[in-house]
């Protein structure tokens, strides 16, 4: 019984850490993202190649995206993986404004793409929670 105990903690726990690991990543790529989109330099980009990579839910496919932009004298390469309703245009030869790192030409974003979202902590938290008390009546109760 009491290693039942000691095992459903280290899921509740594991749980936790997970959940607060990836909403600190997503919320420093967000900021990393904002700042970048605020402070880079501008040019743009060309569409070099499409490539359908998943199905969404509802039929809808993912597009693994390479955009060549020209920073200083060096091109680059920065790739992505938008839906079609995500990046408007989407198409081999579109161009798009991009805003890369004044300290790392390789880093680039997309202007007026969306930044990943960002899930609440609480979500997390309430799943841990709902996840104990599962825990706690499956002790309980055998």
């Amino acid at each position: 019984m009491l290693m039942k105990s000691f095992i459903a903690a280290g899921f509740v726990l594991l749980f936790f850490l997970g959940g607060e690991y990836i909403i600190r990543r997503d919320r420093k790529r967000s900021a990393e993202r904002d700042a970048l989109e605020r402070d880079g330099i501008p040019t743009t980009g060309t569409v070099s190649a499409l490539a359908k990579v998943s199905q969404g839910k509802y039929g809808q496919y993912r597009w693994r995206t390479e955009i060549t932009y020209r920073a200083g004298d060096t091109d680059h390469t920065l790739v992505e993986s938008w839906a079609p309703d995500e990046l408007p245009g989407l198409a081999e030869g579109a161009t798009f404004p991009v805003r890369y790192a004044t300290d790392n030409p390789s880093r680039a974003v997309v202007i007026g793409t969306s930044a990943p979202k960002v899930p609440s902590p609480w979500t997390y938290r309430g799943l841990a929670v709902a996840v104990l008390v599962a825990c706690v009546l499956a002790i309980v109760v055998l």
